[in-house]
């Protein structure tokens, strides 16, 4: 009996438009405030007296929308302001476009198939919590430099750390896949570029203002590649985080640890891993057979059972969003069970 046999794939497959990707809702949603802020509360220049000197400074603001999604150095004083470790992951500089614009492409690039892989409340989960861990830990290096200050105005905007926490999860997760750098096309792996980003944070964070940088807040950077680090190595998991935000609280309260595969290869994009997947199932099989094989047995059965619950995981997707929503890795995984569950009945 083959997959297609199953009562749940036989009669609740009803298909079905597949929902819009968290990635893109986070685009739309950054793209918007940034507008918003620049035709409905422009920045403003403000004039005043500066009494040590006698004369007149022009500070230019940010605009409303913006300056209230910042999070500043005087906010950790105020705990009922502390929802900014979050907002200010959706708030960018007014007045510079390519802030916005080179955040949202390497998210576009490169967190499409980081979402297609964890799927999109994990995924969600992951982001948002990139995003706080990074604001914290920029919090405790201006501690450390001195300059955490209730009456410091000191801000910190931009999507720069759950951005950076994706694009190294990517380079984790598929290490071999090409990536071509623009404007200048220069093809690397993955992981290559991971390290030259990681390295670039680090030489900015210790060169010029130290740990904060040159006007960039090199810290996020890193401290969200090491949590993008230890989220793939740990196998940690942010779907009920992911459930909560998107109001799902059903999920979100629900504490039994979901199924999670632990094939972390390039199942997208390099074939021999797909040959390593069959021949695991196909090990599951023929060493079955061998009783003195106790310990191999062990290891296959688990195989096989983790197999299964992958299989499961994707007949419900398919129920729910239909068979067109499947990544390539999904299909492969689907026939690579349905092949086990035919030799097993020879």
């Amino acid at each position: 009996m083959g997959y297609q046999d199953r009562d749940y794939y036989r009669d609740s497959y009803t298909p079905q438009r597949e929902p819009m990707k968290i990635i893109y809702k986070i685009i739309i949603l950054n793209v918007i405030l940034w507008l918003a802020n620049a035709f409905l509360t422009p920045p403003q220049v403000m004039k005043y007296r500066d009494p040590d000197t006698n004369s007149i400074v022009q500070v230019a603001n940010s605009g409303a929308i913006t300056e209230t999604l910042t999070l500043h150095h005087s906010d950790v004083y105020k705990p009922w302001l502390y929802w900014k470790f979050i907002t200010c992951g959706f708030a960018h500089d007014s007045s510079n476009a390519w802030h916005l614009i080179g955040n949202m492409l390497g998210l576009f690039f490169l967190g499409r198939f980081v979402e297609d892989r964890y799927g999109s409340k994990q995924f969600l989960g992951f982001y948002l919590a990139a995003i706080v861990v990074g604001n914290l830990f920029w919090i405790f290096c201006s501690y450390m430099n001195g300059t955490l200050r209730p009456d410091s105005d000191m801000g910190l905007l931009g999507a720069s750390g759950g951005v950076t926490a994706t694009v190294i999860l990517f380079a984790i997760t598929y290490p071999k896949v090409t990536l071509v750098l623009f404007p200048i096309p220069i093809p690397m792996p993955a992981w290559v570029f991971g390290l030259l980003l990681v390295g670039s944070d680090m030489f900015g964070a210790m060169h010029g203002e130290g740990l904060m940088g040159n006007n960039v807040a090199y810290t996020v950077h890193l401290s969200a590649a090491a949590f993008a680090a230890a989220y793939y190595f740990l196998n940690w998991n942010f779907t009920r985080l992911g459930a909560f935000v998107l109001g799902d609280f059903k999920t979100a309260m629900h504490f039994k640890a979901s199924p999670r595969v632990r094939y972390h290869e390039d199942e997208r994009y390099d074939d021999d891993d797909d040959d390593l997947f069959r021949s695991r199932s196909q090990n599951a099989v023929s060493s079955s057979n061998d009783p003195g094989n106790y310990a191999q047995r062990e290891k296959d059965a688990r195989l096989e059972a983790e197999l299964a619950d992958e299989a499961d995981r994707i007949l419900r997707k398919i129920s729910q969003t239909g068979r067109d929503s499947l990544t390539r890795a999904e299909e492969r995984t689907l026939q690579t069970y349905s092949e086990l569950l035919q030799r097993k009945k020879r």
